[in-house]
């Protein structure tokens, strides 16, 4: 078994055609009281003959995308998010103000309107 989803379902993946034969298997090997998500390559029987068992098809578009057959987990995987800026560049992005305190934008904008020589009659 490859993964766990919960106490009882379980998770396994594989690049194989499975047979029914391999199928069946796998539903004896699983047993009553626990259920088996099953993806794979193509499978050659109706997906509900074994009620344990949950068979789908892995898509066309992860199979090439990517890498099989490793036991580790360098594997290559196409259309990689973009990579996290460094810890410099995220200090200095962030030591830049972004934008004016709201009382010296307030006093800016007065004095563009009221002109510089204005004064503050109360």
């Amino acid at each position: 078994m490859h993964g766990q989803s919960t106490e009882q379902d379980f998770i396994y993946v594989t690049t194989q055609m499975m047979t029914v034969e391999m199928l069946a298997k796998l539903s004896d090997e699983v047993g009553e009281s626990r259920s088996l998500m099953v993806y794979c390559r193509a499978f050659r029987c109706k997906p509900d003959r074994f009620p344990n068992l949950t068979i789908k098809k892995i898509p066309k578009a992860v199979l090439r995308k990517c890498e099989w057959g490793k036991d580790d987990y360098s594997l290559e995987i196409a259309d990689l998010p973009p990579a996290p800026v460094g810890e410099a560049e995220q200090a200095e992005a962030e030591s830049v103000p972004r934008g004016k305190p709201r009382r010296e934008m307030e006093a800016q904008m007065r004095m563009a309107f009221e002109g510089e020589g204005a004064t503050n009659e109360s």
